[in-house]
C-alpha cells in the first residue's frame, strides 16, 4: 500500500480527487473486513454487496432529506 501511496504523490490531483482517493484508501480495509465478516456469518458475497449498496443509497437519501429539512427550518426561523 505504501508504494501505491508514494506513486500518488507524483500525480497532479484536484482537491476533490485527492480527497476521494484518500477516502478510498482509508475505507478499503474496513470495507473488505465487513464483507469478510458477513460472508463468514453465512451470507453470500452478492447478498452482502447488494445490501451495502442499498444501505449506502438509503443513507445518502437520509442525508439529503436532513439537509432539506434544515434549510426549510432555517427559512421558517427567519420569518417574523
Amino acid at each position: 500500500m505504501t508504494r501505491f501511496v508514494d506513486r500518488l504523490k507524483f500525480i497532479r490531483w484536484t482537491k476533490y480527487t485527492r480527497r476521494m482517493c484518500q477516502a478510498t484508501i482509508t475505507l478499503h480495509l474496513e470495507f473488505a473486513a465487513l464483507v469478510d465478516r458477513a460472508v463468514a456469518a453465512g451470507w453470500r458475497a452478492d447478498e452482502v454487496l447488494t445490501t451495502i449498496i442499498e444501505l449506502g443509497d438509503n443513507h445518502a437519501l437520509m442525508l439529503a432529506a436532513n439537509a432539506d429539512l434544515e434549510a426549510a427550518l432555517s427559512i421558517l426561523k427567519k420569518r417574523p
